[in-house]
């Protein structure tokens, strides 16, 4: 049985990789503009961003949340400082601090993959122990970094692969898709 839902939920990261690499989830995208205008997105009707006490009360003062409405995705996007390291030592840090932050993590993937504001570095994991995927997306929009930090059970692929589409259409507002 645990063979069953640790292939389920890879299968679930896997759908976010692949979605990054070109497909869809089919519906029609709405657009989400960053109050401050520093980002756009768009997502599905499913999709709601938080806003005010809602948004507030989120740990880390993220710049935006998208929320599934049946709670089975959130998208946190925060302004960060960019990278300054090689790719391949950062991935082996963040691999360090995941697994002391989530013990049982298991990687899928780190890779850069294109989005609609050009490229983005993407690392995705499970966590079989809680049953889901999760991924990290560095991003920049303009001259300002972001992370968009991703979840979805492992069971929800469609959940899955509209969070690869939103990260996949994150630029600056005025970008065309």
């Amino acid at each position: 049985m645990k063979f069953l839902a640790l292939t389920g939920t890879v299968l679930a990261g896997v759908a976010i990789v692949l979605v990054l690499s070109g497909g869809g989830d089919g519906q029609r995208p709405r657009s989400y503009t960053a109050p401050d205008r520093a980002f756009s997105l768009r997502h599905s009707g499913e999709w709601k961003p938080l806003a005010g006490r809602e948004l507030a009360a989120v740990a880390g003062s993220p710049a935006a949340v998208l929320r599934r409405a049946d709670r089975r995705g959130l998208v946190v996007i925060r302004e960060r400082q960019p990278a300054r390291e090689g790719l391949r030592s950062f991935t082996e840090r963040l691999t360090g601090e995941l697994r002391h932050r989530f013990p049982g993590m298991r990687p899928v993937s780190a890779r850069s993959v294109a989005i609609r504001g050009g490229r983005a570095y993407l690392y995705t994991f499970v966590r079989p122990q809680a049953g889901t995927v999760h991924g990290i997306a560095l991003a920049t929009a303009g001259r300002r970094a972001f992370s968009l930090d991703v979840v979805t059970p492992g069971d929800a692929p469609e959940a899955a692969a509209q969070v690869g589409a939103i990260v996949r259409s994150f630029g600056l507002p005025d970008e065309s898709r």
